[in-house]
């Protein structure tokens, strides 16, 4: 049996066995669509010494090999990933997503996979297919928010490619997005989908601006820390919006008309987004958008981590570097995320 045959074998019962218990036709679309994608995999290499790409690109590419350098020096699990390239011009998304929440309450639909655990959104790789299933909820009252992916971690089960759409980007995003990926890929906690992502966003900004102030790139340093910056004032916003939500709905009664619980959580929203909306500094993460719903709220809070209380547990941990955080994170007795970093802050008292 020739070695492709046996890797795409091989890669299809993986598959299955990671989307066990999600519905079959879910699962042989993702099968398809994913091998589809695999199967048009280059050499990272042999494009570098190539002429059929501009120097733009392998600028790009050599960036690339200096972060994944980056990552091996912060003791980050890289393996194989990013040695292999995937043109996908038509789109800049690899990736169409699905997040879905129940109307009058902050809570999350979620599906479960056996060896990632409970997530709260699905992935699509045709954009059509994704908002057939969205207008599926719509149809029953649920709140649904629509996203895009850059890029995606297998978890080390597969080595992961790069994407021709995240090397568009520009250099601040391409390494965060390739450190994000790389801290998945070196830990993840099962069914804590919120804790894992909030770790990652944390690691791969405190890595970016490391990884910038190495190469001396002050611009694009400046650049950064106004969008991280930007990124503190959404934090604030969204925790304020939250907490009123949540006061809301918790004062809701049975027999409340269905008219009077949307006309509350509207005018919540409009307050937020019209007279509450941070001023700031050079990126928007509010946008003009006057529609947003729970699952809106939700999909933003996933990559809003609480950084001052990450940085404590990082300075508890004592740990030089990334790889030797997470390593501690492994090993800290306890099932989830909060025991974990209570046993670490109170150790090192």
């Amino acid at each position: 049996m020739c070695l492709l045959l046996k890797k795409l074998i091989l890669r299809t019962l993986i598959s299955i066995f990671i989307l066990w218990g999600v519905s079959a036709c879910y699962s042989l679309n993702i099968m398809h669509n994913q091998h589809k994608l695999y199967s048009k995999k280059e050499k990272v290499a042999k494009l570098e010494k190539s002429h059929r790409i501009e120097k733009k690109l392998k600028d790009k590419l050599g960036l690339v090999n200096e972060a994944l350098h980056f990552c091996e020096d912060e003791e980050l699990f890289v393996g194989k990933s990013y040695q292999e390239l995937i043109f996908n011009e038509k789109s800049r998304a690899v990736s169409f997503l699905l997040q879905v929440a129940y109307p009058f309450e902050l809570k999350w639909v979620e599906w479960s996979y056996p060896v990632i655990g409970r997530v709260p959104y699905q992935g699509f790789f045709q954009e059509g297919d994704r908002d057939v299933e969205a207008d599926s909820w719509g149809k029953k009252n649920f709140d649904t928010s629509k996203g895009t992916v850059t890029a995606f971690s297998t978890l080390g089960w597969f080595s992961d490619p790069l994407y021709s759409s995240m090397l568009k980007q520009r250099d601040f995003a391409l390494v965060e997005t390739i450190f994000h990926e790389l801290v998945h890929k070196t830990y993840w906690l099962k069914n804590d989908v919120v804790s894992n992502e909030h770790l990652a966003t944390y690691l791969s900004h405190r890595m970016t601006k490391n990884f910038l102030k190495k190469k001396k790139e002050q611009e694009e340093l400046k650049f950064y820390e106004a969008y991280l910056a930007d990124r503190k004032f959404f934090y604030y916003w969204l925790v304020d919006l939250k907490e009123s939500l949540h006061l809301y709905y918790t004062g809701l009664k049975k027999e409340d008309s269905l008219e009077k619980k949307n006309q509350g959580k509207k005018t919540i929203f409009q307050k937020f987004l019209q007279v509450k909306k941070p001023k700031f500094l050079q990126f928007d993460f509010i946008g003009k958008e006057e529609s947003w719903n729970n699952a809106d709220v939700l999909a933003s809070g996933l990559y809003q981590p609480d950084s001052e209380f990450l940085d404590k547990v990082y300075h508890c941990s004592k740990a030089e570097n990334v790889g030797g955080f997470l390593r501690a994170l492994k090993t800290a007795p306890g099932k989830n995320f909060k025991a974990k970093t209570e046993y670490l802050c109170r150790v090192s008292e």
